[in-house]
């Protein structure tokens, strides 16, 4: 997320100047972001052998 935000900002910055359409038009809720952090606490806590499926 922390990396997100600079990039959709500088990308809608860049569509906006020729007078496009923002390239990410919405911005997510806080539930929805919750859910994210949630579940890549609970990936990252698995480790990378649960998650390829050794």
């Amino acid at each position: 997320m922390k990396r997100r935000f600079p990039l959709t900002y500088a990308l809608n910055s860049l569509n906006r100047s020729p007078g496009m359409h923002d390239a990410c038009p919405f911005m997510l809720a806080r539930p929805a972001i919750e859910t994210l952090h949630f579940a890549h606490c609970v990936i990252a806590e698995a480790g990378p052998s649960r998650v390829q499926g050794r």
